[in-house]
């Protein structure tokens, strides 16, 4: 009698084939049939078209010290669209503040605290560990904002100056005195260019020439573009001025003004550029707006419970995480549906989430108690 028909005895290819046709539910039944149908049913070749399917894919825009395979890939997204997480508070402050963090490529979260800016590196669980001797001081007021780019940090405070940190060895390396009259609540820079913006109404640009552009309106946001040549600016909205301009670094000069029938009040707390010809802004108007500054077409996602968008951060791809200003909640989105796709309360207070930043597995988010981390793992 011959023996009845075995899928263990077909092709690797065939069996391939086989199995793209299953789902996730299907090929992890069959991972538990032999262990030769398992060794083929966890190749990364076969869960990368479901992958691909997935609709929201929870990629960081810089490499990650933790390894990931294609499958373990649709866990994580698949525990991001279902809110499945673990939500430990990091860090916590012992008064109220408002703090900001940044992200760099050597897996180190950098978070303001009182007039500090302290360094973190994420262990291989993700949790951050302070480094002691990567602590930068000078400012005798609290810091505003920061960025982080070509080993450089530089820094805002609330007392209108700036200062400007070698991060590797938290060298002081210059600061400006009362740059501003008012709080310095924004920054940038690139290509040895620093640009500033302040309550003051103005923004000032320091290189060589060193320049003042009158705003006329409070400056909650600004980002120089990616080629250096032009800066977006993101204003309180009041007085009848457009809140989004664009502007030329060489001269000073106004290039553009982006939506002119903004809504009188609802300013834009931030803004990031993905590409030279593509700017992301979030605000007062409750949205998060994608600008073609080509065309000047603009795409929106609303936030349902009608709450400022006070941060966000996006993956580079499709993924977006919006942190808003009431009860610790933040939304993750799909550029390619105007719906969010997931809602996270990191903590039950009525503190807004002032930055976050996310990686494929976990979500940090400063609050004005603490730092939280949402594991999806």
């Amino acid at each position: 009698m011959e023996d009845g028909f075995q899928l263990d005895y077909l092709p690797d290819d065939i069996l391939y084939h086989i199995l793209s046709f299953l789902d996730v539910k299907s090929l992890c039944t069959i991972c538990r049939v032999s262990k030769l149908l398992k060794y083929f049913a966890t190749k990364d070749c076969v869960w990368m078209p479901l992958l691909k399917n997935q609709r929201v894919q929870m990629r960081y825009k810089t490499p990650v010290h933790y390894d990931t395979t294609e499958s373990k890939d649709i866990k994580l997204a698949s525990n991001g669209k279902r809110g499945i997480f673990m939500n430990p508070v990091c860090i916590f402050f012992h008064c109220r503040l408002m703090p900001w963090l940044q992200r760099d490529d050597q897996s180190n979260i950098w978070l303001s605290v009182k007039n500090k800016i302290r360094c973190y590196h994420l262990d291989k669980h993700g949790n951050p560990r302070e480094s002691k001797g990567r602590q930068l001081s000078g400012f005798r007021d609290d810091v505003s904002k920061f960025v982080i780019t070509d080993g450089l940090l530089v820094g805002g405070c609330r007392d209108g100056s700036l200062g400007c940190w070698n991060s590797d060895t938290s060298d002081l390396l210059f600061k400006y005195s009362n740059l501003h009259t008012s709080d310095t609540h924004c920054i940038d820079y690139c290509n040895n260019i620093v640009v500033s913006g302040s309550r003051d109404k103005t923004v000032k640009v320091e290189n060589l020439l060193r320049k003042t552009i009158y705003m006329g309106d409070r400056v909650w946001s600004l980002k120089i573009s990616p080629c250096g040549e032009s800066l977006a600016t993101g204003t309180a909205g009041n007085r009848g001025l457009p809140a989004l301009t664009t502007w030329d670094l060489s001269t000073g000069e106004m290039l553009s003004t982006l939506d002119p029938d903004h809504q009188k009040g609802a300013g834009i707390l931030n803004m990031k550029y993905e590409d030279r010809n593509t700017l992301l802004t979030c605000g007062y108007d409750t949205r998060l707006r994608m600008w073609d500054l080509r065309t000047d077409i603009v795409a929106s996602w609303v936030e349902p419970f009608d709450s400022t968008v006070f941060s966000f951060e996006t993956d580079n791809n499709v993924s977006m995480v919006t942190g808003t200003a009431l009860y610790g909640m933040c939304r993750l989105w799909d550029k390619r549906t105007t719906k969010p796709i997931q809602k996270y309360y990191i903590d039950h207070s009525r503190s807004p989430v002032y930055s976050l930043t996310f990686d494929p597995g976990r979500l940090y988010a400063a609050l004005d108690l603490g730092l939280y981390k949402l594991d999806f793992t």
